[in-house]
């Protein structure tokens, strides 16, 4: 991937390290992403759901509470946080 990234003239990146952990419940997809301590300190769920309805059952069934949700992307978090 290096390579390609400089052949397409890309010269500023650096290696990011994830592991994720895929899992479906009923038609909704809930995957835990772990990042390399220096990329983002802590461990996250990212749901996906067909729908709001689906969403919402999944959030109360796990009991995740509502200040703990956000449909920001990772970086706008880590800016939030002030890692960046």
């Amino acid at each position: 991937m290096p390579k390609f990234l400089k052949e397409l003239g890309i010269k500023d990146f650096k290696r990011e390290d994830k592991h994720r952990e895929s899992y479906m419940l009923k038609d909704v997809l809930i995957e835990f992403d772990t990042w390399d301590k220096e990329v983002f300190p802590m461990p996250y769920i990212e749901i996906e759901a067909p729908n709001i309805e689906a969403l919402e059952n999944t959030i109360l069934l796990l009991n995740i509470p509502k200040d703990k949700i956000t449909s920001k992307g990772l970086l706008e978090i880590k800016r939030d946080m002030g890692l960046l």
